[in-house]
């Protein structure tokens, strides 16, 4: 596999901290939005395009029309990221290997951030998501494709939004790499690039407002998701829900010690996004690439049941609910202990739970969507009046 950094670069950046190593094992374009000239850094392609980072990523391809074939990985990178050797490294073996459409690195905890989802989570290899910001995705050369136009009409924010859209038309799950972070040297807003943007008159939280706009309605949510986590572990252990909240948990106080309280407040909004706020992208367990990753695929609705905490009982005077039952991708109901909802199957098209000895106990034959929410309802085997819910727990 073949990669190429665009770095968009200028006065300040911060490139010559890394260059010497990173150019071994990738090619490098500079794509200039000001007069610096760091040809002694020898780059593959040097150019000069005035305007955003987007912008400038877009007349660098479309001007040269041989590099999209020349290459099939694509990092769009900003001028003061920081990244070290065994990053660089570990993902371009990560990409070679499952060649997802998106990823990129996570943040160190060092890093200037706008979004918490982006930062590292130890002790992940990675997480699945719907969402990489537009600092320092790497794409592939078909996803590339998929995306140059929108880099005009979304030169600074809204392009991530596509990117959302984009990932579930292709059955995609982008990746950020928690073992190979990069770190942010600036303070978001003060680049050189957002001077051009004030300049042009470019009205960026239009732009974002017009995205939700376009491509966010069929989500029913703006907000990201992180879909699952991964452990290094052979097999790759797959961590969702609250088992991925748990494992994470250890960020924390990490964040509590470097940020107080705001550590807290944004460990926070890494936990919130653990849920799924729709049934589209919680689907992901059936997306083929899924499937060469964690050795195992599923139906998407196996994928929307297994990716769920869920509250299981009836409505029937003084009974207790089960308030965290989840499945396993192997068959096992968990976090609930009784011989009667012991292992789960899907039989003609209906969610079915199974008792120890495999007999069937109950069969949910109808399932709808309730204020954002899955709903199951089922009928217990031994008895027509017990009727049985399985409602998704709360975001």
């Amino acid at each position: 596999m073949k990669h190429l950094m665009i770095l968009r670069c200028g006065k300040n950046s911060i490139h010559k901290s890394w260059i010497h190593y990173i150019r071994n094992i990738m090619d490098i374009a500079f794509v200039y939005y000001d007069d610096s000239n760091f040809s002694d850094d020898m780059p593959t392609y040097s150019c000069k395009y005035e305007g955003t980072k987007l912008t400038g990523v877009h007349d660098f391809v479309i001007n040269h029309p041989d590099i999209i074939n020349q290459y099939d990985f694509f990092w769009l990178f900003e001028d003061d990221l920081y990244i070290t050797y065994q990053s660089a490294q570990g993902i371009i073996n990560f990409i070679n290997t499952f060649k997802p459409s998106l990823s990129a690195p996570s943040l160190t905890h060092e890093s200037f951030f706008s979004h918490p989802i982006t930062l590292q989570c130890n002790p992940l290899l990675l997480r699945g998501c719907d969402y990489v910001e537009c600092m320092s995705p790497i794409m592939s050369q078909a996803f590339l494709i998929n995306t140059i136009e929108q880099f005009m009409d979304f030169p600074i924010w809204g392009i991530e939004k596509y990117w959302k859209h984009l990932l579930w038309e292709m059955q995609e799950v982008a990746f950020i790499y928690d073992k190979w972070p990069i770190t942010h040297t600036r303070r978001m807003g003060a680049g050189s690039l957002y001077t051009v943007a004030a300049e042009r008159k470019i009205d960026f939280l239009k732009d974002d407002a017009r995205a939700s706009e376009l491509y966010s309605n069929k989500f029913g949510s703006t907000l990201t998701n992180i879909l699952f986590g991964i452990e290094e572990l052979i097999p790759p252990t797959l961590l969702t829900t609250s088992k991925l909240r748990e494992t994470i948990t250890p960020t924390r106080k990490n964040l509590e010690t470097m940020y107080g309280s705001y550590g807290i407040t944004t460990f926070g909004s890494i936990l919130n996004s653990t849920n799924y706020h729709n049934t589209l992208f919680s689907q992901f367990l059936a997306f083929p690439k899924l499937k060469k990753l964690l050795f195992q695929e599923a139906s998407p609705q196996v994928s929307n049941i297994l990716t769920r905490d869920w509250l299981f009982g009836d409505y029937k005077e003084n009974s207790v609910w089960c308030h965290n039952m989840r499945f396993s991708l192997d068959g096992y109901v968990m976090n609930y202990h009784h011989p009667n909802e012991y292992y789960w199957k899907i039989i003609d098209g209906n969610f079915v739970l199974l008792s120890k000895d495999n007999e069937i106990t109950t069969v949910f034959n109808k399932q709808e969507v309730v204020d954002g929410k899955i709903l199951l309802t089922g009928l217990h085997a031994h008895s027509t009046d017990n009727i049985l819910y399985l409602r998704e727990g709360h975001h």
